[in-house]
């Protein structure tokens, strides 16, 4: 949690300054420790990068996996 708060922008909502591979298994991780613990901001972060994610890897035609995408600060 402490790692997304660090490197989280408005326009960047992740955990790290680059996407590489299997990006959703971060947010999932973190919901899942939510629900199991009762900690609901935990569940809001990883949804909220869960949605993010998806914006990025979603096309008109479907789900797209990103290789290596770095931010542009």
């Amino acid at each position: 949690m402490s790692i997304l708060c660090a490197v989280e922008t408005t326009d960047w909502v992740w955990f790290e300054d680059e996407l590489a591979y299997d990006n959703a298994r971060l947010p999932q991780a973190l919901i899942v420790a939510g629900m199991s613990t009762g900690t609901p901001a935990y569940v809001a972060a990883g949804l909220r990068a869960l949605r993010w994610l998806m914006t990025l890897q979603t096309t008109a035609t479907g789900l797209f996996p990103a290789g290596r995408l770095r931010e542009l600060r």
